[in-house]
């Protein structure tokens, strides 16, 4: 049995945005503080290294299968495997970047389903830096800068809080667009 209350990892979530869910839902401010309470090797687990997921894994009773289909894995020949997928790391936002749609957040917000301070998550299209545009919401996919970033890599529930007063014009920059012939695909 777990002494962690556990949070639902949505469908093609990736394991650090269920991470930082976690780390909120057990209190934590972030998800470092997590990592050092379970004693996680951070750079390890962020890497996607199987045997640091699977102590989390256990640490929650989940299978460690499951949440390493889930990982972001960081491969030692410049690339990233995400869902089984391998592509070049220039491919992919990395982790001191924020790209998300300011829609999907606002969504997440009103979900009363979950625990707030756990609702918002990672979409994966947004870790792509050729999607520009959210297909749920049909919206400009926003980057946002700020030298705090760097604290919390993959952590974006901490990150939209480092950015949350630049959050009116980054919805305002998320404007309606077309998906591309390639963002369909």
């Amino acid at each position: 049995m777990s002494a962690l209350f556990d949070v639902p990892l949505f469908e093609h979530e990736p394991l650090t945005s269920w991470f930082a869910r976690l780390a909120r839902a057990n209190s934590a401010p972030n998800s470092r503080v997590l990592f050092r309470y379970l004693g996680i090797d951070r750079a390890a687990f962020l890497r996607g290294d199987r045997d640091e997921i699977a102590r989390v894994a256990g640490q929650v009773g989940r299978s460690e299968d499951e949440l390493f289909a889930r990982a972001v894995v960081t491969n030692d020949n410049a690339s990233v495997t995400v869902a089984g997928a391998t592509f070049g790391k220039r491919m992919v936002v990395g982790p001191r970047r924020l790209r998300f749609c300011p829609h999907c957040i606002l969504s997440d917000d009103q979900d009363e389903g979950l625990m707030p301070g756990a609702r918002r998550r990672l979409r994966p299209h947004w870790m792509f830096l050729s999607v520009q545009t959210c297909p749920v919401h049909l919206t400009q996919i926003v980057e946002a800068e700020h030298v705090g970033l760097q604290r919390h890599p993959y952590d974006l529930i901490s990150q939209l809080e480092v950015v949350a007063e630049s959050m009116p014009e980054l919805i305002l920059e998320s404007v309606p667009r077309q998906m591309t012939a390639f963002e369909r695909f």
